[in-house]
């Protein structure tokens, strides 16, 4: 078969390989019949362009438009003008897709492939079994296995591990905002086993969320603070939260001891409407209320410590008491008023209990007084005192006058 060169009028003429004049806008060069064309060199075939319109590089059977088959390490090459601007584009109908070269206008030596700045709507996907496995939206934002990527980066997976990060020792990953440095998550600060989650070094004074719906649960300030409900904390552990639930657990620390016979403790701050006092702090579990600490640092076991310093309801057992209180000395003052015996029998016989003594229904209804009471004894074991001397000073008269009398017989009887 000759290749052959079609002129307008249908005249033919073979191709000459020194050129040809009689080229025209309408000249055709190939096979005017139903047969392929074939590139022969050194009677080795290098090219076929089919009847199907499939050019074939180094291949007798192109599949493609263009099909190229080589066994060396570079397929095909494109070499385009220097600056930058060399590229290879896609079009799809008269559109333009995207494109591989050097186009983007940074360094002329680097290498692109995307989509061109005309398309405005286009996502670049990186496919496995055409499949997207990587998903470059117009926002620029990156999706790995989705195609709508709502941030920078959009990880989907359906493995239990996300996503890997494997490096040298003391490995992280680094977070910044507009180029400063703010924390990272890995193994840096301590031993290797261990995993870091915080701000860095050089972040004097970030602190550290753990948050829920984007709202700070703990924070950790650069003073190593630690604060629940609070960005703000002032000690060690700061805790902070409304709560006027009756017996809430929103301003409570909870313990619990899972083992045999364990319980539920909660030590909790109170307010307007808890049972804790309001302004005041309580220990409990889930069946009564052990300690209270009023506003006024007034203290109730299993009571309410809103009138005495210290209110307990059942019995206190101590090795010893010390009670610091006034006392009845003044009962011995020169000038004191002691009643009589007559007076006191009177006063007995009247009211059936000693003067200034409380009687037994009082004691029943308001209970009694410890450092009073035992002011009130002393005081009564004074004036017995003081009416055991008078009685002893009376006797020794009686001793005196009998011992008198007995001599004044004796007398009689020896005249």
């Amino acid at each position: 078969m000759a290749l052959l060169l079609a002129i307008a009028g249908s005249v033919q003429s073979q191709w000459l390989l020194n050129g040809n004049s009689d080229v025209t806008n309408t000249s055709k060069l190939g096979s005017l019949n139903n047969k392929e064309v074939k590139f022969v060199t050194h009677n080795h075939q290098w090219m076929v362009l089919t009847t199907g319109g499939n050019l074939g590089i180094n291949t007798n059977s192109p599949v493609a438009t263009l099909h190229v088959q080589s066994t060396n390490g570079t397929v095909a090459r494109f070499d385009g003008p220097a600056k930058g601007s060399m590229r290879v584009s896609f079009y799809e109908g008269l559109s333009g897709r995207g494109y591989f070269g050097s186009y983007y206008a940074g360094n002329p030596a680097d290498v692109d492939f995307g989509t061109l700045d005309s398309n405005l709507k286009g996502k670049l996907h990186l496919t496995i079994q055409g499949l997207p496995a990587l998903t470059i939206d117009t926002k620029r934002f990156v999706g790995v296995g989705t195609t709508t990527p709502g941030a920078k980066l959009h990880v989907v997976s359906t493995n239990n591990q996300v996503a890997k990060f494997d490096g040298p020792s003391s490995m992280y990953i680094g977070l910044y905002e507009a180029g400063a440095y703010r924390g990272y998550i890995g193994s840096f600060a301590a031993a290797a086993n261990d995993v870091d989650f915080g701000t860095g070094a050089g972040n004097t004074t970030g602190k550290l969320h753990l948050t829920i719906q984007a709202s700070p649960a703990l924070t950790v300030d650069a003073a190593k603070f630690v604060g629940i409900g609070t960005t703000t904390p002032g000690a060690k552990l700061h805790i902070s939260a409304s709560e006027s639930a009756f017996h809430g657990k929103s301003a409570a620390i909870e313990i619990t001891n899972t083992a045999a016979g364990g319980a539920n403790w909660y030590l909790r701050s109170g307010a307007t409407g808890t049972a804790t006092p309001k302004g005041g702090f309580s220990i409990a579990n889930d069946a009564l209320y052990a300690l209270f600490i009023s506003s006024a640092g007034n203290i109730g076991i299993g009571a309410d410590p809103s009138i005495y310093k210290l209110d307990v309801c059942g019995t206190i057992r101590a090795k010893e008491v010390l009670v610091q209180t006034g006392w009845c000395d003044y009962v011995f003052d020169k000038n004191y008023n002691l009643r009589s015996l007559d007076e006191v029998e009177n006063y007995i016989n009247t009211n059936k209990h000693l003067p200034d003594v409380p009687s037994a229904t009082e004691v029943e209804n308001k209970g009694v007084k410890v450092a009073q009471m035992d002011s009130i004894l002393i005081k009564k074991v004074e004036e017995l005192t003081l009416y055991i001397i008078d009685q002893n000073k009376q006797i020794q008269q009686l001793q005196q006058k009998v011992i008198q009398l007995e001599k004044n017989d004796a007398g009689k009887k020896n005249q």
